[in-house]
């Protein structure tokens, strides 16, 4: 096994399955397909006659994509019998109790289980916490009479892609690798190597797993104390911009921005963290710091702005960003929209993103009108609303309006 998958990595013969099309699968496919046969599957019957078509939902842009003829788009879960190695991409959310959502997860490994995975390797680059392979391979086991390392081989690979990121792009990040059978781990990473420069490897599983959710605990953290830092700033009194950017200048300081934490990660993968440890008997006492900072920020700043400009029942809002990111289309976790929803009680709330599409549910506005606003908020620093750094719709504002920036903690 090892040696003819050795042998189809470095004639190109070997055929990749990918399993779940969306931000993290479908990048993944592309970059595969410059070199290999690559089986996209999704059971979302749209979204594969989207692709098929060339249409790819998760751009912020409308443009026809012409994909490779290697990648072929299908619905059919038999289709993945012909693939060598299967990368599973499925969503792993959270519930509304803040507990994993394995359900896609539970899925994507009851379906796998119809085929043959006899000489397969098998991917997940999923976020889920430690020891979660583990459940996974004794599922596979349980509903194949496989072995795992004498059948097929087993590999974490968690995904580190960044939506509307242009600098840190698939081919140029760092990539890390642990599997089930160590004999495996450089045939895995000559795999990813056709694709990511920099690849790292461990022979624990869960080392790997548990690194993911750091990655994004950390950053939550900081981002949390950031956001404190605002907070505390407003009771004294102190621009907090000013203070963070003097604190800036010494060297070892960590120069995070204030904002809303939302998305698919950084405000899910603690909560994950977090499960495993009450399993184990474990009381953080740091990890979910910043979650409960981050999960009320913007509650705060609805207290904080009627503080400083009263907001009146009839008061006409514009939040400039409905993304959990800037230059994304991804509403997942929106915080924005949270805000906008508190506000909207009360007040008269548009939203103007040029990157969301038909969405009903809330006011999005296609431009927003000149000297109309009383209150602008700034929740997502898409590229399109500065040129320069200069905010572009200043004309937007009555003239007694105010106009906040949530990044930099100030009004302009």
């Amino acid at each position: 096994m090892l040696k003819h998958l050795k042998t189809k990595i470095t004639n190109k013969t070997a055929v990749i399955g990918i399993v779940g099309l969306g931000y993290v699968g479908l990048p993944l496919a592309e970059a595969f397909s410059k070199n290999f046969n690559i089986i996209g599957y999704d059971l979302n019957k749209q979204r594969v006659k989207d692709l098929k078509n060339g249409k790819d939902t998760n751009l912020i842009n409308n443009k026809i994509k012409i994909f490779n003829p290697k990648l072929i788009f299908t619905n059919n879960l038999y289709d993945l019998q012909k693939s060598d190695f299967i990368i599973i991409t499925v969503p792993t959310p959270i519930k509304k109790n803040k507990s994993p959502d394995l359900s896609f997860l539970n899925s994507a490994i009851d379906s796998l289980a119809k085929l043959n995975l006899k000489n397969k390797i098998i991917i997940l680059e999923s976020t889920i916490y430690p020891t979660l392979s583990s459940v996974c391979i004794k599922k596979i086991q349980k509903k194949t009479k496989l072995k795992v390392n004498n059948d097929f081989v087993f590999a974490y690979s968690p995904e580190r892609i960044n939506p509307g990121d242009s600098l840190n792009r698939l081919n140029n990040i760092d990539k890390i690798i642990s599997v089930s059978n160590k004999s495996f781990a450089y045939l895995i990473k000559s795999l990813y190597r056709t694709i990511i420069k920099r690849v790292h490897t461990s022979s624990v599983l869960e080392e790997s797993e548990l690194a993911k959710i750091i990655e994004n605990a950390q950053r939550d953290i900081n981002i949390g104390f950031i956001n404190e830092i605002v907070m505390i700033c407003h009771k004294l009194n102190i621009d907090p911009n000013k203070v963070i950017n003097l604190a800036s200048t010494k060297w070892n300081f960590l120069k995070f921005r204030p904002g809303l934490v939302g998305g698919h990660c950084i405000g899910v993968d603690p909560y994950y963290l977090t499960h495993k440890l009450k399993k184990i008997n474990y009381d953080p006492k740091i990890i979910l710091a910043g979650r409960v900072i981050n999960e009320n920020y913007h509650k705060y700043l609805v207290n904080f702005l009627n503080f400083k400009k009263k907001i009146k029942k009839n008061s006409k809002i514009l939040i400039m960003g409905a993304s959990y990111k800037e230059d994304c289309n991804d509403l997942r976790n929106s915080k924005s929209l949270e805000l906008a929803s508190i506000l909207d009680k009360k007040s008269k709330v548009s939203i103007f993103d040029p990157h969301i599409q038909n969405k009903k549910k809330y006011n999005f506005v296609k431009k927003p009108k000149r000297n109309y606003y009383d209150i602008i908020i700034i929740t997502i620093h898409h590229s399109v609303f500065f040129n320069q750094k200069k905010f572009l719709y200043k004309n937007s504002i009555k003239k007694d309006g105010i106009i906040y920036d949530i990044r930099n903690a100030k009004f302009i």
